[in-house]
């Protein structure tokens, strides 16, 4: 399989030790990170975009299947099934700076399925334009850490990004 330098920009690998109970991820089929955007490839992956910048575009990694992608999987199984709904309100438009962390999965029936998570809140977005639920659950955080370290791990996120965002307000 080869792989445009574009798509595929890890320089170096970093091995499946379990970090926080997270296999970091390693560079190969589960380590590729997406500069544009592309249309996925089919078949069952994740596409993670760090929401933090408005008028460029934000970091993206994609998940494939995989250990990592069985523990993005698990957690956000776990964050919806423990989600407490909370009153419904009107989209806000988008603050500046970190606005949570676009989770989207795409099924292998060519469906794809978004959920935001920020802090201990998960939005599921609607295939409808505008519409959406917002629930805040325990397990949300984790998945947000989750995702935060698979950041790091490959290489999307830096240091002074993990600090922007650790100082960032939550919802």
């Amino acid at each position: 399989m080869n792989i445009p330098h574009s798509v595929l920009r890890l320089a170096v690998a970093v091995s499946l030790a379990v970090v926080g109970g997270l296999p970091a991820l390693a560079a190969g089929p589960n380590a590729r990170i997406a500069d544009d955007a592309r249309p996925m490839a089919p078949g069952a992956q994740f596409r993670v975009t760090y929401l933090l910048f408005s008028g460029r575009p934000n970091p993206t990694v994609t998940v494939l299947p995989g250990p990592v992608y069985e523990v993005v999987r698990k957690r956000l199984d776990s964050a919806t099934a423990t989600g407490r709904a909370i009153a419904a309100t009107a989209d806000a438009p988008p603050a500046l700076g970190y606005n949570g962390i676009l989770l989207e999965q795409f099924h292998g029936d060519g469906t794809v399925s978004r959920q935001v998570v920020h802090g201990d809140a998960l939005r599921i977005e609607s295939a409808v334009a505008g519409q959406s639920a917002t629930a805040t659950s325990p397990s949300a955080a984790g998945l947000e850490a989750a995702l935060l370290s698979i950041g790091r791990s490959s290489g999307a996120l830096d240091a002074a990004l993990l600090d922007y965002i650790a100082r960032a307000p939550k919802p």
